[in-house]
């Protein structure tokens, strides 16, 4: 016979073993799934990363290309050229300038929620740009 048992006032409730823990795995699967979604968003922006330097890249290759092939016209319509490709890659034409034959450009893609990417490129005949 307990005593702690009969008088009420003195009667304390003592958990097993299985109701101390009672809870503890809903606070251990939170984390996990808030860890798993950090984890989530991190990859992605890295790979939004990399997808908008891929973009930029290629968006100034190719407008120093076409830039280049209209440089007999001028830097006004050889820039124009590179206007047009840059802006059908949905970026922006920061520079663009002539040295001789070499076309000059300056790309910026944006990077959604993290700002923006700058990418360079030059085109025209080897050994054009050595001078400057």
């Amino acid at each position: 016979m307990r005593p702690a048992a009969t008088c009420p006032e003195t009667a304390t409730y003592t958990e097993g073993a299985e109701g101390a823990d009672r809870g503890a795995a809903t606070v251990v699967v939170a984390f996990a799934v808030a860890m798993l979604m950090l984890i989530a968003g991190s990859v992605f922006m890295i790979g939004a990363v990399a997808s908008a330097r891929h973009r930029a890249d290629s968006a100034a290759d190719l407008s120093a290309l076409a830039a280049a092939a209209s440089w007999p016209w001028g830097e006004e319509i050889a820039c124009d050229q590179a206007q047009w490709v840059v802006e059908r890659m949905r970026m922006r034409l920061d520079e663009c300038r002539m040295n001789g034959q070499a076309v000059h450009v300056v790309v910026i893609a944006p990077v959604s929620g993290l700002g923006q990417i700058t990418a360079r490129a030059t085109a025209g005949p080897v050994g054009a740009d050595e001078s400057g």
